[in-house]
């Protein structure tokens, strides 16, 4: 294929650009063809490609897409609803009715062929009661000796035949042929020419051209008689006034009946402009494809046929168009009450996709603007889950609003902190160096107590200072609240039974400093723990499975109902109620484990007071 420009296509709605000779350059190479062929490859593939892509796109944005999702599975369900609503109208309505015509043209069939059954047995019957008549074989059997004898007989033949065809104008025809009788022939009712010897076996109905006249005829041998004589009776009927009667339909059906012979003439019909003489210029198609009692379509007629004995056959030819009509009818009807519903159901939920979906983009445009601009929704009187939703969405702005306020508090307070822990900290290495040189000091004058203060002030400001670092190891933690209480007893000459405990394995755990000295610290300040009598406090560190338990306990004056209430809801409390850095426990906690702590205080007045706090251990353990 020669060079050419390049042949660029963009994917509508995508955005995507394909280089068609870029894509297909080696397919363009290959094809060595005429020039309009190689085009139309590549420009077939180019479409597939397209094709794939479109595809694709729609079902990013059918996964994207709720909206798009729902009207999917509105689509699909109408689709489930239209086909089991046409099943059960096929089942309950238009099988029914199918299966009512079938049974009315059986029902026809049967009763037709009955008819005509009883109609021909009715002429048997009456060649059968003529063929054994007294007067008929005994007037063919006498030997006349004379004319008046002959004319004799002759008038009782006519006698007899003229009654029965009184009796049914539907009779053309009644005639003796014999041979072997003298008494001759009348030329009307008696024949002695035209005797044909298979006539004295045959017993079919057969059509004749008589007095150019089309006649159903049947032969009948004349029994008893002697004198060697031999005779037939014939009767001709014209079959359309014989059977026409016979043939007419009946139950609503619209169509025709033919009777016809084993040479598919037609011998009558309810048909009576039909104008034809053989059925295959009424059927369509071959008589032969026509089986016995099965119902045929063709076109649109419904064909029966019924054999009324070896030679004669019913044939039904219904129009299909009535049962169709009521068919059609019925599927008109079913098709517009789904295309209403269907119609009526899509703007329904059109209208609620669009008030939810609007709903919910607006609700989407307050998050957007959250971030300066904190507005609520206002909730409409009705309810549903887009509602549930929006009420969600005002709780959490008020929650959002809570926890902002609560952590500018954290923050500020967190600052004060740190600001205090700043200034506890100025010149460190001046206030070691000089602790050093008063235990020196202590020792030389030989004041071991000094000397063991100093120790445990020195360490307690190394703890508690910790270089600036805010956690400290369970392990040092107690540490410093033994120097403190060290600290406390020697200034209070040991008054205080004092016990300091720790399980193992927790010794290493991570803990926010200063937790527990503030609070052993207040129980000196204010629970008038120095006071005489069994003064006792009990401070404690166990292992609470994924947690750490603090408890610090004292028997001194306890705390008042409502300071206790503050307390335990975290409540502002001035410093002078506990001293100073009591509040700080709480917001320091807050800050380094969120709401994943407990810190309770149980009291009463005048009988001690319990201060129980939980830790999780996710702070870690120091390598």
């Amino acid at each position: 294929m020669a060079a050419g420009p390049d042949f660029v296509s963009e994917t509508t709605g995508f955005g995507k650009h394909f280089n068609l000779r870029s894509r297909y350059k080696g397919r363009a190479r290959q094809c060595s063809g005429p020039k309009n062929i190689c085009f139309n490859l590549g420009k077939s593939a180019e479409m597939g490609d397209n094709l794939k892509t479109i595809i694709k796109g729609l079902l990013v944005r059918l996964s994207h897409s709720i909206h798009l999702k729902l009207i999917l599975i509105y689509v699909l369900s109408l689709l489930v609803v239209h086909l089991v609503t046409w099943w059960v109208l096929s089942v309950f309505l238009f099988q029914p009715q199918e299966k009512e015509r079938m049974d009315n043209m059986h029902y026809n069939l049967e009763k037709i062929v009955g008819n005509i059954r009883n109609i021909r047995e009715n002429y048997d019957n009456i060649l059968y009661r003529l063929c054994n008549n007294r007067i008929i074989y005994k007037s063919l059997s006498d030997k006349c000796r004379n004319y008046e004898a002959v004319w004799e007989a002759l008038t009782n033949i006519k006698y007899t035949l003229n009654e029965d065809m009184a009796r049914s104008s539907i009779i053309k025809k009644l005639e003796v042929y014999q041979q072997g009788s003298d008494i001759g022939q009348d030329g009307r009712y008696v024949y002695a020419d035209g005797f044909e010897e298979e006539k004295l076996t045959s017993s079919d109905w057969k059509l004749e051209s008589i007095d150019g006249t089309v006649l159903l005829c049947r032969y009948q041998k004349i029994f008893s008689l002697y004198n060697d004589t031999r005779a037939y009776l014939k009767i001709a009927v014209e079959s359309q006034e014989a059977f026409g009667d016979a043939v007419e339909l009946e139950l609503d059906m619209n169509g025709f009946a033919y009777l016809t012979d084993g040479n598919n003439r037609i011998l009558a019909s309810s048909d009576p402009g039909a104008g034809v003489t053989y059925l295959s210029g009424v059927l369509p198609g071959h008589e032969s494809d026509y089986k016995d009692g099965v119902l045929t379509k063709q076109k649109d007629v419904m064909i029966i046929k019924g054999p009324v004995d070896e030679r004669w056959n019913v044939w039904l030819v219904v129009s299909a168009r009535q049962y169709m009509d009521k068919v059609n009818r019925a599927k008109s009807i079913a098709g517009a009450v789904l295309l209403g519903y269907g119609f009526c159901s899509a703007i329904a939920l059109s209208l609620l996709l669009s008030q939810v979906f609007g709903r919910l983009k607006k609700l989407g445009e307050r998050m957007e603007r959250l971030k300066g601009d904190i507005s609520y929704i206002t909730v409409p009187e009705r309810y549903d889950e887009v509602t549930a939703l929006e009420i969600k969405y005002n709780t959490m702005l008020e929650k959002l609003e809570h926890t902002i306020e609560e952590m500018a508090e954290v923050k500020n307070q967190k600052q004060k902190f740190e600001l205090k822990s700043l200034e506890s900290q100025i010149n460190p290495h001046f206030l070691y160096n000089t602790l050093g040189v008063m235990r020196w000091e202590a020792l030389e004058s030989n004041n071991s107590k000094l000397a063991a203060m100093i120790d445990d002030l020195t360490a307690f400001y190394r703890l508690s200072l910790n270089k600036g670092q805010g956690l400290l190891k369970v392990e040092q933690e107690i540490k410093l609240v033994k120097a403190y209480v060290n600290i406390q007893q020697m200034r209070w000459d040991y008054v205080v039974d004092v016990s300091i405990s720790m399980d193992p394995g927790i010794s290493e755990v991570m803990v926010p400093k200063m937790i527990l000295q503030p609070l052993v610290e207040n129980i000196w300040l204010h629970g008038n723990i120095t006071a005489e009598g069994n003064q006792r406090i009990e401070v404690s560190a166990k292992n609470a499975g994924t947690y750490v338990e603090f408890k610090i306990w004292d028997n001194g004056n306890g705390i008042s109902e409502s300071i206790l209430e503050k307390f335990n809801g975290n409540k502002e409390i001035a410093e002078d109620s506990f001293g100073i850095g009591i509040q700080f426990i709480h917001n320091i906690l807050k800050h380094y484990y969120g709401t994943d702590y407990v810190y309770e205080v149980s009291s009463k007045k005048q009988d001690g007071t319990l201060v129980r706090i939980m830790l999780p251990k996710e702070m870690g353990v120091m390598s």
